[in-house]
């Protein structure tokens, strides 16, 4: 009998020590899935930054945009309200009669 006890504590020791093991896997598995979830969280938080920065960059370019349209209209009513551009549709003809035939026989 004295084996059969021998090999109780034997079992009791290493059923010990696997609860051991057993209990620092947990552990280790424990702080992976926390170090996951830290990487995770940061790289959402680094999403979302970059997603806002996108934003607010395609908003200051469409801004940006507008105000050269508006900028483009508002110098394109001041010409045709000064009559600069008017050349360039109208036919010039000399203002006296002679020159004017003149530019006819030509």
């Amino acid at each position: 009998m004295v084996s059969l006890g021998g090999n109780l504590r034997d079992i009791a020791r290493l059923e010990a020590s696997i609860g051991k093991e057993e209990d620092k896997i947990k552990g280790d598995h424990d702080a992976l899935n926390k170090m996951a979830d830290d990487a995770i969280r940061e790289a959402e938080a680094e999403v979302t930054a970059a997603k806002k920065r996108m934003a607010d960059k395609k908003k200051m370019f469409k801004e940006e945009a507008e105000a050269r349209e508006e900028e483009a209209t508002d110098a394109a009513i001041s010409a045709l309200m000064s009559g600069e551009g008017k050349g360039d549709t109208e036919k010039k003809r000399p203002a006296s009669a002679t020159t004017a035939k003149e530019a006819d026989k030509q």
